[in-house]
């Protein structure tokens, strides 16, 4: 198993304490699988995504730049699971 790590697109696995995703967990999150480069059922991923975003008055992320950061991060794996974290970022309290 190989873990490979992204955040806010850039490589590395540390997220601020000041991240209300991490804080509060004000967030959401999809689990998907990619197979040889292939994103089986990305329009459903994204179309939850954006419905969970739009519940939580969260910005949704842009498809095609998330799509090429998943496809970055898994070009060489013939078999891969994702988690995509979204959060709101760092805010105070409240």
């Amino acid at each position: 198993m190989s873990a490979r790590f992204s955040v806010n697109f850039v490589d590395g696995a540390a997220v601020s304490a000041a991240d209300r995703g991490v804080a509060y967990g004000d967030g959401l999150f999809e689990t998907l699988r990619v197979v040889e480069g292939h994103m089986p059922l990305w329009d459903r991923h994204m179309a939850r995504l954006r419905a969970g975003c739009e519940r939580l008055g969260l910005p949704s992320p842009d498809a095609d730049t998330l799509r090429v950061e998943i496809g970055r991060l898994c070009h060489d794996l013939p078999d891969a699971v994702v988690r995509v974290t979204w959060t709101r970022g760092e805010g105070e309290r409240g």
